[in-house]
């Protein structure tokens, strides 16, 4: 692993909890996934045949969205590490855009698809889609107010903040 650029990590949890955490890892040029928890001695790294464009963990799952629309759920607790598809048949409008997976104020895995403008230098946002995902279901469901949320979007973190929290 130490060739490799890394993308993004993210914890299950505060590396000081209790000492049993694991970490999910985004690298190399082909975007792949690696786990590792607290006393491995190495990384597993996962083979897929497509990249991997964000990661983020929820409700005790990692969550990881490639390119195309697939978004994973996750469960490190041992080998063999078998995703579970969330989503694969995302309309096709979503394809070709970036997506971005976060956690919401409230606890629930939010899915942003944001799409770039036309032309060979993507300069500016054009629009975005915001999902909830219905754990019951396992289907994304469309949002059409953030209430009193505001949304940051970064390829290394994506977060809410509340607008009340920030008010002058």
């Amino acid at each position: 692993m130490h060739r490799f650029f890394f993308h993004k990590a993210v914890l299950s949890m505060a590396p000081d909890a209790d000492g049993n955490f694991t970490i999910v890892m985004i690298y190399s040029v082909w975007k792949r996934l690696a786990f590792a928890s607290a006393g491995d001695e190495a990384w597993t790294s996962i083979q897929t045949p497509h990249g991997f464009h964000d990661v983020s963990h929820c409700t005790d799952k990692f969550y990881t969205a490639r390119y195309g629309g697939t978004v994973m759920a996750w469960e490190a607790n041992g080998l063999p590490i078998v995703p579970k598809i969330i989503s694969s048949d995302i309309n096709e409008t979503y394809i070709g855009c970036m997506m971005y997976l976060v956690k919401s104020p409230d606890g629930n895995l939010m899915l942003i698809c944001r799409h770039a403008g036309e032309g060979p230098i993507i300069s500016h946002t054009s629009l975005f889609l915001v999902f909830s995902l219905d754990e019951r279901d396992l289907q994304w469901m469309k949002v059409k107010s953030m209430h009193q949320q505001t949304l940051f979007l970064g390829s290394n973190q994506s977060m809410f903040l509340s607008v009340l929290t920030f008010r002058s």
